[in-house]
């Protein structure tokens, strides 16, 4: 769908006022050989004001296949202009199809009393992630929806892509606003100066690193947070998929996850596990922003999303009036009893978790069991055997027999076989 070529670009520079010049194209796709951005379908009937969850009406036969209407050149190449356009109103139906709900954050209480909270905040400010997993924000459904159907990120350079020149673009209630990626960074304290626009694509050194404090050899497919067994570590590891990388299903041990523990405590692990930081956190967080976009139409089956919360403090910075606008003021946590959802817990805080012994549980709060200093063989929660409990195997319900046909029964009679259900 790319071609070979790419179209050079003039832009002026990016500010956070709501109107400078509109740039061509979305940093998140190659740019086609084309002599001048795709023009934008315009919408023939302003999509505002209006309540809250009605379909915004569309001068376009979209036809069945929607997913292949939005992965066309003239929807990902699109003039990034002032206007609403039918696109947009695309995007925007399909989005009130979600289920938007809060962000889930770590949770200031449960990690006292498992005695990890000093560490954690430790290693996500070391990682660079500011406040982005830690301060709870209040919930707008809606505006989250214009901001998701319309997001897109540019820059300055579309072939030789600099953090520094990128920006966040989105519109709230047909207003065009701009957020240069530096901007962006300092909403969440991120650090400002980096150039990079992504992780990097492979860990060479992966399996070693895994190998000091991970179950089983590494693979980015089948992995999962539960094979880690440090407190400190799993918690921050899931912290992050639920906030800066915008899962969804966060059990997965992914290499972006493994890539950023790397930049936590990789300097414990030797020089093989060490990866340099120099990527704009605010770059990566945009793209994984611009990422759900086509969300809605992937798969099949009710879905939900989950990032939205994180998206208040934009709305705050440009000052995006949020009266009228429904308002979820739940805080969802990484609490007690989410903990015991995952299994990572027992009651009375025993910590759960497994090595090449079997399954174990732990005590907690331990300090000196779960601090993390300069010695790596902190990493690989080796608790005193002493120390260790052993679950108990959990009782099966005895499930009665089936009935037995009558045998003089005819077939036809015969009672229903019923399979056991899974959900």
């Amino acid at each position: 769908m790319v071609g070979s070529k790419r179209r050079k670009n003039s832009r002026g520079g990016a500010s956070s006022s709501t109107a400078p010049p509109a740039p061509p194209a979305p940093a998140t796709y190659e740019l086609p050989p084309a002599s001048s951005p795709l023009p934008s379908p315009a919408s023939t009937r302003p999509p505002w004001p209006r309540d809250e969850g009605i379909r915004i009406p569309s001068s376009i036969v979209w036809g069945v296949n929607l997913k292949k209407a939005v992965e066309k050149d003239e929807c990902v190449f699109r003039e990034i202009s002032e206007q609403w356009d039918e696109y947009d109103t695309l995007f925007y139906n399909a989005w009130l199809g979600i289920d938007i709900r809060p962000t889930r954050f770590v949770d200031n209480i449960a990690m006292r009393i498992m005695g990890i909270q000093r560490d954690v905040l430790h290693l996500v400010q070391k990682i660079g992630l500011g406040t982005i997993c830690l301060k709870q924000y209040d919930l707008y459904p809606d505006l989250v929806r214009q901001f998701l159907a319309t997001a897109r990120v540019y820059y300055a350079n579309e072939v030789v892509k600099n953090a520094l020149e990128g920006t966040l673009t989105f519109l709230i209630y047909r207003v065009r606003y701009r957020l240069p990626l530096r901007d962006l960074c300092g909403i969440y304290g991120f650090e400002r100066d980096f150039i990079g626009v992504a992780l990097p694509a492979q860990f060479p050194g992966a399996q070693i690193f895994w190998f000091h404090f991970g179950n089983k050899a590494y693979d980015s497919k089948t992995s999962t947070q539960i094979d880690v067994r440090h407190p400190v570590l799993r918690y921050v590891t899931r912290a992050i998929g639920n906030t800066f990388l915008c899962k969804m299903e966060p059990g997965k041990m992914r290499l972006a996850e493994l890539i950023l523990l790397s930049y936590a405590v990789g300097d414990l692990c030797g020089d093989e596990c060490c990866l340099p930081i120099n990527v704009n956190m605010g770059a990566v967080f945009a793209h994984h922003l611009v990422s759900l976009k086509t969300k809605p139409f992937s798969g099949t089956g009710k879905k939900t999303e989950s990032v939205g919360s994180l998206l208040t403090p934009i709305f705050q910075h440009f000052g995006i009036r949020t009266e009228g606008c429904s308002i979820v003021t739940t805080r969802s946590l990484m609490n007690e009893e989410y903990l015991k959802h995952a299994k990572w817990i027992k009651d009375d805080w025993l910590w759960c978790f497994s090595d090449t012994t079997g399954e174990h549980m732990v005590q907690l709060p331990d300090p000196e069991l779960t601090a993390i200093g300069e010695d790596p063989h902190q990493l690989l929660f080796e608790p005193d055997p002493r120390l260790l409990i052993t679950p108990q195997p959990s009782r099966r319900r005895r499930i009665p027999p089936l009935p037995t046909a009558d045998p003089g029964a005819s077939s036809s009679s015969a009672p229903a076989q019923f399979g056991t259900s899974t959900v």
